[in-house]
């Protein structure tokens, strides 16, 4: 994280962030950052009403839309005229599957044929709601190539999907961005590209370097207000000693599930396990536990984690597998090797040991409130980035 006073260096400085539909949840994360920062900043596009209902799976929906639209700028011709003037410090872009650029990319003919379906689909459903129109301006909405946005002003994108190889269709990003700040990087850069794997390979690696040096970790985080607001949760009672709730999505989970069953009826442990909880009820056993075991599943880094700490409970996890590199600073006692070699012994010694539990809880907790909101993230994101352009 840079310092406090290079922190202030950049305050007042103005960013433009573009976000698709592509993962519009994430997109609230970092709307949800920008408003607790200490940059000026606008959004664009409008984002189309009816794909924000994967807002409602969040802490607060509500909120969530709020972040969305503040300071939106409504227009190609207003966005072109900021864009011409320098009126940005920085572009930062949200586009997993490179919707935003798609348009623009399209051929003349393509983009008549786009549009008059668009108009046969507003027909086909009686002109009804504004909605469709968002719709329809979104899909035309950035009129420049990311090479030609890249001429005006520079580029930073965020990528908070938890799958560690990069969609063909971001690469055109990758290389007209100065960095690619992602979740879940693996730690060698090259097998971001696995899934496009071209040959030869090895000639290719050396063509790819210089772009494997803009990718750079970020953790997934937690939004600022769901973080205090379970905060508040935190219980006094800790009536058990490990908590762990999951689906079995994943080797290690199913791994977990053995091994805490057998804990369960070896040891006099209080275990509780469970598969599925509303979220109240599960905030309510992780309050009240010791140890809360957090397990990956699709991706290494999840929410558990952050809840975890939230609540009170030490977050009990699996060795990152990816380059995670804010979480491996934290001590080791807080992970157990990927084998469960060390599994057993390592819970034995958090529940003997009251001191080395709250010693590793408060470095996990001032690790997550320093680095891991999604405010603290968004503000290292711009600041490395404007520190990055100013240097070069």
């Amino acid at each position: 994280m840079p310092d406090s006073t290079e922190q202030e260096s950049f305050s007042g400085r103005r960013i433009l962030f573009l976000r698709s539909t592509s993962h519009v949840t994430f997109a609230a994360f970092i709307a949800g950052g920008l408003s607790h920062g200490q940059f000026q900043y606008m959004q664009y596009p409008p984002l189309p009403e009816e794909r924000t209902e994967k807002l409602e799976k969040l802490y607060n929906p509500a909120q969530a839309r709020d972040y969305l639209e503040r300071n939106l700028i409504h227009s190609r011709k207003q966005l072109l005229e900021k864009l011409d003037h320098g009126f940005f410090d920085l572009v930062l872009i949200l586009d997993y599957d490179g919707s935003l650029f798609r348009y623009i990319r399209m051929k003349r003919l393509q983009k008549i044929r786009n549009l008059l379906g668009q108009v046969k689909n507003l027909f086909a459903n009686n002109w009804s709601g504004t909605s469709r129109f968002r719709e329809l301006r979104y899909i035309r909405g950035v009129p420049l190539t990311p090479e030609e946005l890249a001429t005006r002003v520079p580029i930073a994108v965020v990528d908070l999907d938890d799958w560690i190889c990069l969609p063909p269709s971001v690469f055109e990003l990758l290389r007209h961005c100065s960095l690619y700040f992602k979740r879940e990087v693996p730690f060698n850069r090259f097998f971001l590209y696995y899934q496009s794997r071209p040959a030869p390979w090895c000639s290719w690696r050396k063509k790819l370097a210089p772009l494997c040096e803009k990718v750079q970790n970020i953790p997934l985080g937690i939004e600022d207000a769901k973080y205090f607001s379970l905060k508040s949760m935190r219980s006094k009672r800790k009536d058990i000693d490990i908590f762990y709730c999951g689906q079995p999505t994943s080797t290690p989970r199913l791994l977990a599930l053995k091994y805490l069953q057998q804990l369960r009826e070896t040891t006099g442990w209080k275990i509780v396990i469970e598969e599925s909880l509303p979220f109240d009820e599960y905030c309510d056993r992780i309050s009240r536990s010791m140890i809360t075991l957090s397990v990956s599943g699709g991706g290494w880094d999840c929410f558990r984690h952050y809840e975890a700490v939230a609540l009170g409970s030490i977050p009990f996890m699996d060795a990152p597998t990816v380059d995670s590199t804010w979480w491996r600073k934290l001590p080791e006692n807080v992970f157990f090797d990927n084998t469960f070699i060390n599994f057993k012994s390592k819970l034995g010694h958090f529940l003997s040991s009251p001191v080395l539990r709250e010693t590793c809880f408060a470095l996990v907790e001032e690790s997550v409130e320093k680095y891991m909101l999604h405010s603290r993230i968004v503000d290292y994101i711009l600041n490395v980035s404007l520190s990055k352009n100013n240097s070069s």
